[in-house]
């Protein structure tokens, strides 16, 4: 059940078919996003020459906005990447004794 690699047309019972259908589904629609994101004229595209990879890349080059950039560049052309990002890096707000407990540290937006 939910196999990447095995053709879910090449698995006789129903429920595991299915299941890896969807994966299958999903991942390729993740393959698809990525390969628009990257895109020269999309943001998510960067060069290295061979000065700047003798002179190295540190923290420095990477200017304020880098990670608000990127974040609207996934939002608008990765769609369902941002949905599950967001679903496994923030868990949903619970109920403990009557009072809703909502996850502060680490908004999901930056991790």
């Amino acid at each position: 059940m939910y196999s990447p690699s095995t053709p879910f047309i090449d698995i006789r019972p129903a429920w595991p078919a299915i299941t890896s259908f969807a994966v299958q589904l999903v991942q390729k629609k993740l393959t698809q996003e990525r390969m628009v994101a990257v895109r020269l004229s999309n943001g998510l595209y960067a060069s290295t020459s061979a000065k700047s990879v003798e002179k190295g890349v540190s923290w420095d080059d990477i200017g304020l906005t880098t990670v608000a950039d990127v974040t609207e560049v996934l939002k608008k052309h990765q769609p369902l990447t941002w949905h599950y990002l967001i679903e496994l890096t923030a868990p949903k707000a619970r109920k403990r004794r009557g009072q809703v407990i909502v996850w502060k540290y680490r908004p999901p937006e930056v991790v």
